[in-house]
């Protein structure tokens, strides 16, 4: 049933001809069955958003996560909610701090609170949870403006790459049984590899990587969704060399989006050895957009190598107000790429990659084809990619988004 139409109809029909009072305080949110024996210690820690009723203030907002720990843990009387999201629009990290107040804990009832502000309490029920890999939770108000209940859906993951689709049928049954509609909820673009206000440790890099094969000129194919600028400049070639104590990265890159099409970049990263004990994929970087993080999370030295960098903001970086509850950040800059010797890799070749890809917190199926062109000629003479067995290819001409990644101080003002 299309129930959408109908809700518009109704609006347009209060509009015109007003409701009466008494009409409008009859008005009242269900009060659908919730998680029975819930027990809030397996609940806590964090949690993906999946799923939600589209609202105003998240719209914007991507890669949704909520952490949730007691206030006290002795005493186990609120819990505290920290809810994150990255917003493309500003690339900026949203965070909001709530309490979560126990109302029926036993059966999953809380009310949540904005702690130090004015504002009514809303209602956190958990519909219902597995604990380990899904949660559905519930929220209602009433507005006397208006004749039907504001009724709000979550969706949750503990982990994303695990929701699969007997998971999505299990959600979508609980929310139909619960006599609600799961048809209205907004699916939310989320990936581990998602940005954030600080860089973590490489994970997983390449163990004993040899500088000395992976040396030589390298082209992206592939990038992370949301990484930096990746799809606003093309025809960029970079080049590891290795150096006493770690790796340098020399680039040139072409704008392809913007005012200046066509200029040409060039970026240097300089990275040490994270631990040079272990000589392995994890590198320290520094480059004119500032410190961060570079890992070679795997290769094959003369094929196709899976690469993450993560800039972090500097600290006079400021960002764009993204709600009216939230605390905007500004967000590392990066991503994960899968680079190329060649145009382009075999099935095998990438399907060798992928594994990389999926330890780094990135679906497969998330990554994206990086543009490669247009391109200018001077981009295309005398460009050969030698491997470091020696052995000449064609070299591709596509965007190196590795250097889109630290480049975030050159983007145009949002």
């Amino acid at each position: 049933m299309c129930r959408l139409p109908l809700l518009a109809a109704l609006a347009v029909a209060v509009a015109v001809l007003g409701v009466p009072e008494a009409a409008a305080q009859t008005v009242v949110c269900p009060s659908p069955p919730t998680q029975a024996n819930f027990d809030a210690d397996k609940y806590l820690g964090a949690w993906y958003e999946m799923k939600r009723v589209p609202r105003n203030f998240e719209d914007d907002g991507e890669c949704g996560m909520a952490t949730y720990s007691w206030l006290d843990a002795t005493a186990k009387t609120a819990v505290n909610v920290l809810n994150t999201n990255y917003v493309p629009k500003t690339m900026s990290v949203s965070s909001v701090t709530l309490q979560a107040q126990p109302v029926d804990l036993p059966n999953g009832k809380l009310n949540v609170v904005f702690p130090n502000l004015q504002v009514p309490a809303s209602p956190y029920w958990v519909l219902g949870t597995d604990y380990t890999n899904y949660a559905v939770v519930y929220s209602c108000s009433v507005d006397k403006a208006v004749i039907v209940p504001h009724i709000t859906l979550w969706v949750l993951a503990r982990d994303p790459a695990k929701y699969t689709s007997d998971v999505d049928a299990t959600v979508n049954a609980l929310i139909k049984n619960a006599g609600l509609d799961a048809s209205i909820l907004k699916t939310v673009e989320h990936h581990t590899g998602c940005p954030a206000a600080t860089c973590k440790p490489c994970a997983s890099p390449k163990a004993s990587l040899d500088l000395a094969k992976l040396k030589g000129r390298w082209a992206e194919v592939q990038h992370s969704p949301f990484a930096t600028d990746s799809d606003k400049q093309t025809c960029s070639l970079g080049e590891f060399t290795a150096t006493t104590d770690g790796v340098r990265f020399n680039a040139t890159t072409y704008q392809a989006v913007s005012e200046t099409a066509g200029a040409e970049r060039t970026l240097e990263l300089i990275g040490k050895w994270t631990d040079s004990t272990k000589k392995d994929g994890s590198f320290e970087v520094t480059s004119a957009a500032g410190t961060g993080k570079m890992c070679v999370l795997g290769t094959d030295y003369d094929n196709w190598a899976v690469v993450s960098v993560c800039i972090p903001p500097t600290p006079t970086t400021t960002a764009a107000p993204v709600g009216p509850f939230a605390t905007p950040s500004p967000a590392t800059s990066g991503g994960v790429f899968v680079m190329s010797r060649k145009r382009g890799l075999t099935p095998a070749q990438q399907m060798e990659a992928n594994k990389y890809v999926v330890n780094a917190g990135v679906p497969a199926a998330s990554m994206q084809t990086t543009p490669a062109t247009p391109c200018p000629a001077v981009a295309l003479e005398g460009n050969v990619v030698s491997s470091a067995a020696g052995a000449s290819v064609t070299p591709a001409i596509l965007v190196a988004s590795l250097l889109a990644a630290v480049l975030g101080h050159l983007r145009p003002a949002q």
